[in-house]
């Protein structure tokens, strides 16, 4: 009943429009035929006819705004009253309902059967590490690149807040991949390079990556390639994270912890796909920024990262002034 209220408004509007817009055209009409057919009257009729002419069309103007864009106005003022009432939901849930929410989510996706979703730090870490030794343990014909990334700003492998025991797993396994110069280790990682690279917003969190990961990299791994990249600020972001030869991880980290939840894709295409998106970032990181590589750690080009890091921290400084 109150949405048929301003409906007839409306109409009743638009009908007065168009019958003065009828009217003004009609005296219009009998001005003109009369200064310019018959001769009847003054010069200024010949001019009022074309002013009611312009003043019809300025009323037909007006009809149109009505009938065209006060609906979509409308529309729009509706979307964002929903869109308000949404947020508003959002910032009341407790974090305890979004998880379960997302781990019902989860059992939709996980029936897929090629996809398969992770809904805690945890939970991504044992499933990243699971694929990397099954994907040791397999028979390779041909190498393979094991992909590695983190682009949120902070480091991927100094961030746990609930998944320690599962982080040092994680970190064996990557270990695992390691061709040392001794001869020790596993002989099949020989079929495996490692890439990767890690996005830094903080000099912080550059001397936190490289405090934890340099006794690892001081063994000398010769199949390792390592980017450095200064980003902006720490971002929440969704990207490649562990690519193997049958499976590829998308992570998700945000300002407060890295793997918040993670998506695995399973199968070759899924795979081959997502490799290809990490790629596509390595080939943009300039090869200035390769930290290390089977020569060792590059200091230069960590001072030139940790100076790019610094440049970012400034401006940053400055904005917020």
């Amino acid at each position: 009943m109150n949405e048929e209220g301003p409906a007839r408004d409306h109409a009743r509007r638009n009908r007065i429009i168009a019958v003065t817009a009828s009217a003004i055209t009609v005296v219009a009409i009998i001005f003109a035929f009369a200064a310019d057919y018959l001769g009847i009257g003054a010069k200024w009729m010949h001019s009022a006819a074309e002013l009611l002419l312009l003043a019809e069309l300025v009323g037909l103007i007006v009809l149109e705004r009505h009938q065209l864009f006060e609906p979509v106005s409308e529309a729009v003022g509706d979307i964002k009253s929903d869109t308000t009432k949404l947020l508003s939901t959002m910032d009341a849930l407790d974090p305890l309902q979004i998880r379960d929410a997302l781990a019902s989510l989860a059992d939709h996706v996980n029936n897929s059967g090629q996809l398969r979703m992770f809904v805690s730090p945890s939970e991504v870490a044992a499933a990243m590490t699971r694929a990397l030794r099954e994907a040791l343990a397999r028979d390779q014909t041909t190498p393979q690149i094991y992909r590695f990334g983190s682009f949120s700003g902070r480091s991927a492998f100094t961030d746990y807040t609930d998944a320690i025991p599962e982080r040092k797993q994680l970190q064996e396994a990557v270990v695992s991949f390691f061709v040392l110069p001794d001869g020790e280790g596993d002989p099949r990682a020989r079929r495996w390079s490692l890439r990767s690279f890690v996005g830094l917003a903080t000099v912080e969190d550059l001397d936190r990556y490289v405090e934890s990961m340099r006794p690892l990299y001081d063994q000398r791994p010769a199949n390792v390639e390592l980017k450095f990249v200064a980003v902006q600020s720490v971002n929440a972001t969704l990207a490649p994270r562990t690519i193997t030869d049958r499976e590829a991880f998308l992570v998700y980290d945000d300002g407060r912890s890295t793997m918040r939840w993670g998506l695995a894709l399973q199968g070759p295409d899924y795979t081959a796909l997502v490799a290809q998106w990490y790629d596509d970032i390595w080939a943009k990181i300039p090869p200035e920024n390769l930290v290390y590589s089977h020569a060792g750690w590059n200091d230069k080009a960590l001072d030139l990262v940790r100076r790019q890091v610094e440049a970012l921290a400034a401006a940053r400084d400055l904005k917020s002034v």
